[in-house]
């Protein structure tokens, strides 16, 4: 007895000696705190200042709610003084016979008040040091305050969801009155939210929400404060909930596309409240790149507005981290939230012929001297007898090697060179490189017929960039909460050993004289605007000429320009109209160019500065090819038809044959919806936001490789399937091994 009376004195003294003062305590009006998304490089992109608390007296409050509030989380609040001791046995008797220890009810709302004072800095992990802690300022609050004024504090402390923080502005946000004309039921179903209020909201989980208002109520008729009408009539009630109003400040967010790009994947993963709720989110974007994206992208497509142009898009990544560092979506936000970057699916013309050339070099089917006879090419097996064509049908009839094939961009050359390699081979490429989106196993797809996302293919051409690997396109860094807690923190992926060095070399040897003599040569420039010295890309148009785009890269960055003329009948459907003689030499080339030639500046000087030991090696350049005064266009037929072609499966090692659909880090992805749909979250194949685990490469140890791991968010150990609330977070192998299993949620009995 001794040896514990003195243990108890000596925990009591450590605990009780820093308590700081609780007799000036002022948290009925709590300064707000704003979610924002910030640049690599420092700059605010945009804030979501939504949080509304408005404080209310104790008087003004219905019984009703307080007895509803006292019901489901403290029973034994005028009882107490401060801790429950009764409610504190009964949770550790349920705790030793196996049941959920969450459910008995433990801590007073003396004890929850505490969690949402921060001067206390008492966190919500499930340690004994914390539980100690809060017990002893629960005791001191006592003290000092009356129960009424512990009730009123905690009514105006507690979030109730919906960026409403305290009972008054619950009771505007969702039922759309003061918090004294609410009824049983409203006022049951506002007591319940605080427990979890992104599960139970009335907004996006009304079902919940009304069987979390039912256990309140049954709560209240068990202890009495209600009668049995009362219970039946509140119980049976429909609740009108009063509109929705979405938060729509995103109009003044810079980069608005790329930062709506990432707070549609957090909303979708957490949920708007989560999102709201005032947290600091990191992206990779770079906003000094973005705004000369966006005037090289503005004044290109004024520049085209000649051919028809009026809608197009733009993205640069960064080759050896991944880092999404400019995006633009289309022509103006506030007129379409559209993003054509994630969400657009269109015809690559001939800057599709990357896999097709990719896949026969790797495979060994052909090379850059290899031949081919430049002469129209009939579609095996097509019952209308159509033959490939070249632009303005312009045939040598001579045998033409792959290099100048690649360099005019001759589209007889391409198709045969897929023949020869297998359809399937080449489309099992074009996916192990990027490409998300269906592929039709048929000849037309060697020129580009199947539909592909811009963000696709910049990251598919940023594979030949980087020697062969690929860096997962990546736009979130971290994402941290209100109290300082990492909830999301990410690293660079890079998957090698797509590309063998050989087929590295010839591609970039194809695409620097698709620049300097061929289709491109806007993109590498001229001694009057500027000449990028190490520019390689290509170029591509679709059949009539309705889709135009250029896919280049140096040894940092890696760009793709699309630009088309959209317009909207009278039905209000999309329609993509011809834009006559418009290639995309002709006017994505010089986008590219203008934008590349003052952003490679800012690249190679964060690289040298900021990039992480261990990143991707740059480039080697690679033998310049031989130079041309010639120049020539890019007109594929870009027609999909019911031809058959042969396909077949690469024999290259680590080459997979993928399905139309695939998994990426956050799940199978859907076909986004067309532009005219109105929808800008559709979730993008290739998310770019938080990229999956993937093969490391060889100097990377498997213990430091990032991982994602489920945490229960109230013992901060790794989740189970019985966790009420979990978060992910991004951590390395070793850390996740010692981090433990949550042991405080377990089966319900009998399971």
């Amino acid at each position: 007895m001794a040896v514990g009376v003195v243990a108890f004195l000596g925990i009591f003294w450590k605990f009780s000696s820093n308590l700081p003062s609780v007799a000036n305590l002022n948290i009925d009006s709590k300064p707000p705190v704003a979610t924002t998304i910030w640049s690599s490089d420092g700059v605010l992109l945009g804030s979501l200042e939504v949080q509304n608390r408005v404080p209310v007296k104790l008087a003004e409050v219905p019984r009703s709610v307080q007895l509803a509030t006292i019901g489901i989380e403290d029973h034994r609040f005028y009882e107490h003084k401060g801790i429950d001791i009764i409610g504190i046995m009964r949770a550790m008797w349920a705790n030793l016979r196996g049941e959920n220890l969450t459910s008995q009810g433990g801590s007073t709302l003396t004890q929850q008040l505490v969690r949402h004072i921060k001067q206390f800095g008492v966190s919500r992990q499930k340690l004994y040091s914390r539980k100690i802690r809060e017990a002893l300022y629960a005791i001191r609050l006592e003290q000092v305050y009356s129960k009424a004024e512990i009730l009123q504090m905690y009514l105006n402390a507690v979030y109730y969801g919906g960026g409403a923080w305290g009972i008054q502005a619950a009771a505007e946000t969702y039922f759309g009155k003061p918090v004294y004309r609410l009824d049983l039921a409203e006022a049951a179903l506002l007591a319940g939210l605080p427990q979890r209020p992104a599960a139970f909201t009335p907004f996006e989980h009304p079902n919940a929400a009304i069987q979390r208002r039912n256990e309140v109520l049954d709560h209240m008729h068990q202890y009495g404060y209600i009668t049995d009408e009362e219970w039946s009539q509140a119980r049976a009630e429909v609740p009108h909930f009063a509109p929705h109003r979405a938060h729509r400040n995103w109009l003044s967010f810079k980069a608005p596309y790329f930062v709506t790009y990432v707070l549609n994947y957090l909303t979708r993963k957490y949920g708007s409240d989560f999102v709201y709720s005032g947290l600091k989110i990191q992206t990779t974007l770079n906003y000094r790149m973005q705004v000369l994206a966006q005037k090289a992208f503005d004044d290109g497509l004024r520049r085209a507005s000649g051919y028809g142009a009026n809608q197009g898009a733009l993205v640069a990544i960064d080759n050896r981290t991944g880092f999404i560092r400019a995006m633009i979506g289309g022509r103006a936000f506030r007129t379409s939230q559209f993003n054509n970057v994630t969400q657009g699916m269109r015809q690559p013309g001939s800057a599709f012929k990357l896999f097709d050339y990719a896949a026969a070099f790797d495979t060994g089917a052909a090379t850059l001297r290899t031949t081919f006879v430049d002469r129209p090419v009939p579609y095996p097996g097509d019952p209308k007898h159509r033959v490939v064509k070249n632009y303005e049908n312009r045939y040598s009839y001579h045998s033409i090697s792959c290099l100048s094939a690649i360099k005019f961009s001759m589209n007889t050359i391409a198709v045969q060179v897929a023949m020869r390699t297998g359809i399937g081979t080449t489309i099992a490429y074009a996916k192990n490189m990027g490409i998300t989106t269906p592929l039709a196993p048929v000849l037309p797809t060697a020129l580009g017929a199947s539909s592909v996302r811009p963000l696709d293919l910049c990251s598919a051409y940023s594979v030949v960039a980087d020697s062969g690997s690929r860096m997962l396109p990546m736009a979130l860094k971290s994402v941290t909460d209100a109290s300082g807690d990492v909830i999301e923190e990410h690293a660079p992926h890079e998957i090698t050993g797509i590309l063998q060095p050989g087929t590295v070399d010839q591609l970039n040897t194809a695409f620097e004289a698709v620049v300097r003599g061929g289709t491109g040569t806007a993109a590498r420039g001229n001694s009057s605007n500027g000449i990028i010295d190490q520019a390689r890309g290509k170029t591509g148009t679709t059949s009539d000429n309705r889709d135009s785009w250029f896919a280049g890269y140096t040894p940092e960055l890696t760009c793709v320009i699309w630009l088309a003329s959209v317009h909207h009948n009278s039905k209000g459907s999309v329609e993509y109209l011809p834009m006559p003689r418009a290639t995309g030499g002709d006017i994505c080339a010089p986008i590219w160019h203008d934008f590349m030639i003052q952003a490679l500046p800012i690249e190679q000087k964060w690289l040298n500065t900021f990039a992480a030991p261990g990143a991707a090696t740059p480039v080697a350049t690679p033998k310049s090819a031989t130079n041309s005064n010639a120049k020539g266009a890019d007109v594929d037929t870009g027609a999909a038809n019911s031809a058959t072609s042969p396909s077949g499966k690469s024999s290259t090692p680590g080459i997979i044959v993928p399905s139309d659909t695939q998994t990426t880090p956050f799940g199978s992805v859907p076909s986004p919806p067309s532009p005219d749909s109105g929808a800008a979250d559709a979730t993008p194949a290739d998310t770019g936001l938080a990229p999956a685990p993937a093969r490391q490469p060889a100097s990377t140890s498997s213990q430091s490789e990032l991982v994602p791991v489920s945490i229960c968010v109230e013992s901060g150990k790794r989740a189970t399937e019985w966790c009420p609330v979990v978060k992910t977070v991004m951590m390395s192998r070793r850390r996740a091994a010692r981090l433990g299993v949550c042991t405080l949620h377990k089966a319900p009995p009998g399971e």
